[in-house]
């Protein structure tokens, strides 16, 4: 190795280029601020201080912008619901009905499922403001999945889709189920957990 060369120095043998100092003071700036939030955010989470509530409750906006408050939610001891959606394709030539779930059951890679994750609650958020505007079914998340159905299964002749949530078991009963063989674990996923499913919309595969 040539020791007139730095270790930082270009991969193609050109020479290093130090950074100008005022990109190193706003790269410095910008990661203590960002480790500063992440902080706050998991400090803030319940049980906490006031002065830690509050520190969150500065940095809730930059939160707000990365979309941070999905991920403390669900990865903190007080997470919330899991939306699930359900859809029951018709065919015209008649074939039985198809159900498909989002987030499908076992589905592997686990990056995968936590994608499908991320889509049904995006399809919730877009259902719930939707509905205010007066009609859940326009939706245009809705639209957008049904099509999406429509065009990879081909012979559909409608969808339609249901939203239901995921309720979280207390971890007394998993804990106790654990520590007592005699007890069948629990079933995270079993049915007694989720919620009657509710109606988002029928959108024909012609025009969703």
């Amino acid at each position: 190795m040539d020791a007139s060369k730095s270790d930082t120095g270009d991969f193609l043998g050109g020479p290093a280029r130090a950074w100008p100092g005022w990109a190193r003071w706003a790269a410095t700036a910008a990661l203590l601020v960002h480790a500063s939030a992440v902080l706050a955010g998991a400090l803030g989470a319940p049980p906490s201080s006031k002065l830690e509530h509050e520190v969150a409750g500065f940095f809730a906006p930059y939160h707000q912008m990365l979309d941070q408050g999905d991920a403390y939610r669900y990865y903190s001891t007080a997470f919330p619901p899991t939306p699930v959606v359900n859809a029951t394709l018709s065919f015209a030539d008649g074939r039985p009905d198809k159900v498909v779930r989002i987030p499908e059951r076992g589905l592997r890679p686990r990056l995968l499922y936590q994608r499908q994750l991320a889509l049904a609650h995006g399809l919730m958020e877009d259902f719930e403001a939707a509905r205010r505007d007066g009609d859940g079914s326009k939706s245009r998340w809705a639209h957008a999945f049904a099509g999406h159905l429509c065009r990879t299964n081909p012979g559909c002749s409608e969808v339609t889709l249901r939203l239901q949530m995921h309720l979280v078991p207390s971890i007394e009963r998993v804990q106790q189920s654990l520590r007592t063989p005699t007890l069948t674990p629990v079933d995270l996923d079993a049915d007694e957990f989720t919620t009657a499913p509710e109606r988002i919309g029928v959108y024909p595969c012609d025009a969703s």
